[in-house]
């Protein structure tokens, strides 16, 4: 095998392991709150989830909880996908992707980013064009 090609392949496999022990820090089940508070102040604008999302040290994750709306009211939500470092997302040191389920309004996209605080503690905050958004999990 020519050194080009071993130190290419030593590479990678240190990359794969780099994504593996990454994995492993976010690994477990988390309860979390996302809240995204219009600055209109118009209830219908007010967006509110609490979910117990299980992360697999595979990078998948699934989720369950509910989705709330002053107007709309409360509707269970199912999420899944895959998570792991994303660029795009500002300083996220990880981004769970995804598909979510809400009864009533079928399928659509997922996204939560989120920094590891400590141990026990995910959370996310950022200023959008029309929404403050805040998004805490524990263990």
């Amino acid at each position: 095998m020519p050194t080009r090609t071993l130190v290419t392949a030593l590479a990678l496999c240190g990359l794969a392991g780099l994504a593996h022990a990454q994995a492993e820090r976010f690994a477990g089940s988390w309860y979390c709150r996302y809240a995204m508070e219009p600055f209109s102040g118009q209830p219908l604008d007010l967006h509110y989830w609490e979910y117990q999302l299980t992360a697999r040290p595979d990078t998948g994750f699934t989720a369950e909880g509910f989705y709330e709306n002053p107007v709309v009211g409360r509707a269970p939500v199912q999420m899944q996908g895959q998570y792991g470092p994303q660029p795009g997302y500002g300083n996220a040191e990880v981004v769970f992707l995804g598909t979510m389920y809400r009864a009533g309004s079928g399928q659509q996209p997922f996204q939560m980013p989120a920094i590891m605080s400590d141990p026990n503690t995910l959370y996310f905050q950022f200023r959008g064009n029309t929404h403050m958004t805040n998004i805490t999990c524990s263990r």
